[in-house]
């Protein structure tokens, strides 16, 4: 499918967001040596799999299903290559088949195929489409690469973030040439390195492209230029010729088009300027100001820069500080003129104060130190900060300094004591120790652990159970690190590594107690409404034999074979068996068996009864917080 409006592609958002976990064997064995149906099915798959989570932050499910209008409107594959393309995926291991998909027939109705993503989970990491057995589970595999004169193996994650609109935008439109190429330079153009997973400014040429995404030069060629139409890359180079044998020639080179970014400063009011000594704030603006995200250095400290849409002279420079340090001394002034007022203010802000729990003496102090609206502003936000402990102290430390209204994503201060206690109890846990733990983290352990431990909290949201979570992580590690010389127990680099595997853990454990009390939950609903059910089998009984006694007839011959067969076949039945069976709840269950399936009588079983006539159904009043999508399983 081709793409209906010719509109320039607005670039590759930020690489931190927006993105899909996506294995690495994706570009590098179907991408390159897969059909356009299969590498559209595949990627639709693994964005729809691993790219979304429900409310609660959990992966919404680990297998899927679709129809063929879905696949035709969202995956962009046509009506008659997707019986092709499934079976390709199939065949080679990218998806496995967990429910066949069955056409509408008589007296069957039509149903949709169920899949789920092939993972290895023991095999070998592999590039090779032959050797290809499964996506690679593990996080990390041992994977060649040149140093030098030589190929050396070394550990690198097995998957790369991948940017959701390489999913959503290109695959479901664009051709398998264009696909492949923008494919090819987003697969390199995130790397790993010292501060963890990057875009990297890559560059690639016609020819490494060609090798790259398995086409000959002149298709990529006409990919490159129709991808660079569309806005998926750039040129960085557009090469030369040198006419005199070659010597000074170069290729041209393109990279991926990343959006640019959007961030916007924003100008100080009086009140929130930090409370710091003059000297400071000059000693921070002489090392860098940020003008629409991007620091200005101290080469441009004489120009002129555009803030906020209003221009500021000399944007590094001395000006800047004495316009600070005038704003102080005018907020100073302006509060000394109208000693009344500012008494008024005073006093409605040491009420907010003593309302939101400060003693008389810290309420005094701080009222006298910022003004009412700064006080009331701070105590709307704290809501948003996600304190749980020392509120008060946060509060305060909040008002003194004037804080700005948190962002998405700025809650994970409320984490850095949580993740403080995680990490100190994974050593304790790594060293099999069995005491207090008391262990100071390094700084960048609670960095990684302050945003480990939200996703922690989405299995289970009970803070008091991070410290036993700590231990469990660190003897996970252990019993990883056993007998490994050379293994070192750093957290943030075992959180990297294996930080989804335990969450997979306690999603399992987690899903065990669930389904454990969705069968007991169940198995007490149908006790208590038995009887309801059998009063409705009953009435249906009745109404069958009235109406219909020919059909009734055959249920009653098939209760004399089974009756037949307990009383003079091989096996005979006990005594109390036989009284069962002739007990009227056995007879009316028998009924219901028999004629569930019944071409010309079907009759309702206890859960489709539950489901249509029961008024206190299965999932409202006391069980409506157990899952529903369980329920029906």
């Amino acid at each position: 499918m081709a793409r209906e409006a010719k509109e320039a592609f607005p670039g590759f958002p930020d690489f931190r967001a927006n993105v899909t976990f996506t294995p690495i064997q994706y570009f590098t064995v179907v991408v390159p040596h897969c059909s356009r149906g299969t590498v559209r099915i595949v990627g639709y798959v693994l964005r729809k799999v691993l790219g979304w989570v429900d409310e609660r932050g959990n992966p919404t499910r680990e297998q899927l299903q679709f129809t063929y209008r879905e696949l035709i409107e969202k995956a962009g594959v046509s009506r008659e290559s997707i019986p092709d393309a499934l079976r390709e995926a199939v065949d080679k291991r990218f998806l496995r088949c967990v429910q066949s998909p069955l056409p509408d027939r008589i007296g069957q109705p039509a149903r949709n195929g169920i899949y789920e993503i092939y993972w290895d989970k023991e095999g070998r990491y592999t590039n090779s489409p032959v050797e290809f057995r499964g996506f690679f589970y593990p996080e990390a595999a041992m994977m060649e690469e040149q140093a030098g004169s030589r190929v050396v193996s070394r550990p690198k994650a097995a998957r790369k973030n991948i940017p959701n609109a390489f999913f959503d935008e290109l695959l479901p439109c664009e051709r398998l040439s264009v696909i492949r190429a923008v494919g090819a330079l987003l697969f390199y153009s995130s790397q790993w390195g010292p501060g963890g997973e990057r875009k990297v400014p890559v560059s690639k040429s016609i020819t490494e492209l060609s090798r790259l995404s398995n086409l000959s030069r002149q298709h990529i060629h006409g990919a490159v230029t129709e991808a660079r139409e569309r806005g998926y890359i750039i040129q960085v180079d557009a090469g030369c010729f040198d006419p005199a044998a070659g010597k000074d020639s170069r290729a041209a080179t393109y990279a991926i088009h990343w959006a640019a970014s959007a961030a916007v400063g924003r100008v100080l009011r009086t009140e929130e300027i930090p409370t710091q000594p003059a000297g400071k704030i000059e000693r921070e603006q002489e090392q860098s100001v940020k003008v629409d995200g991007a620091p200005v250095g101290k080469s441009e400290r004489h120009e002129t820069k555009m803030v906020n849409g209003e221009r500021s002279n000399m944007v590094n420079d001395i000006r800047i500080k004495k316009e600070l340090k005038n704003l102080q001394t005018t907020a100073s002034a302006s509060y000394a003129s109208d000693e009344s007022s500012q008494k008024v203010a005073a006093e409605s802000g040491f009420d907010l104060l003593c309302k939101a729990g400060f003693d008389e003496r810290t309420a005094r102090r701080l009222a006298r130190k910022r003004s009412p609206d700064v006080i009331q502003r701070q105590i709307q936000w704290l809501a948003q900060r996600g304190i749980t402990r020392n509120r008060l102290g946060f509060l305060c430390r909040a008002i003194e300094q004037n804080w700005p209204q948190p962002e998405s994503g700025e809650s994970a201060n409320s984490f850095l004591e949580p993740a403080r206690q995680f990490a100190s109890h994974y050593y304790a846990g790594y060293h099999g120790f069995t005491g207090a733990a008391a262990t100071e983290p390094f700084a960048k352990d609670i960095g990684m652990a302050s945003k480990f431990i939200p996703r922690l909290l989405s299995q289970e949201p009970s803070e008091a159970l991070i410290p036993q979570w700590g231990q469990r992580f660190g003897r996970l590690m252990r019993d990883k690190h056993q007998g490994d010389l050379k293994a070192k127990p750093n957290l943030s680099f075992a959180l990297v590594l294996f930080g989804d595997k335990f969450l997979r853990l306690l999603q399992c454990e987690s899903a065990a107690c669930r389904r454990k009390a969705l069968g007991e939950a169940r198995e007490a609903h149908q006790k208590a409404f038995t009887s309801p059910y059998i009063v409705y089998l009953r009435l249906v009984e009745t109404e069958l034999q009235k109406g219909n006694p020919s059909v009734y007839g055959d249920f009653a011959k098939h209760r004399e074979r089974l009756r037949h067969l307990m009383t003079s076949g091989p096996f005979l039945a006990s005594a109390e068996r036989l009284s069962n069976f002739g007990s009227e709840e056995s007879r009316l269950l028998d009924f219901a068996a028999f004629f569930q399936q019944h071409p010309k009588k079907p009759v309702l079983s206890f859960w489709e009864w539950d489901a249509r006539l029961n008024p206190q159904r299965f999932g409202s009043g006391d069980t409506a917080t157990l899952p529903q999508q369980e329920a029906l399983t």
